[in-house]
């Protein structure tokens, strides 16, 4: 499901963007706090969630040729770091 995710401990992350959402009870109850942002970039709706706890992201300029950036938030999305640029293939789009 899209913008939905199940962290590793079990907690339910909803990403209603500016809010990430949250619930660590099965969704009985949830908090809220606004995501925070990334330099340039927008942090895309789409993100996983690694065994440690940190979040994935991607964002670009989708359907051009620039690099799409890879994104990092240790703390649930209230701040984000580029870690690096995927180069896309000529042609690609």
């Amino acid at each position: 499901m899209r913008g939905v995710r199940l962290a590793p401990n079990g907690t339910i992350y909803v990403r209603l963007t500016p809010l990430i959402c949250k619930s660590t009870d099965g969704g009985r109850n949830w908090t809220h706090h606004r995501e925070g942002p990334v330099a340039g970039d927008r942090v895309s709706d789409r993100f996983t969630i690694r065994p440690d706890g940190a979040w994935i992201s991607l964002d670009g300029p989708w359907g051009s040729k620039q690099p799409i950036a890879v994104l990092i938030s240790n703390d649930e999305g209230r701040d984000w770091r580029k870690l690096g640029d995927i180069e896309l293939p000529a042609g690609h789009w």
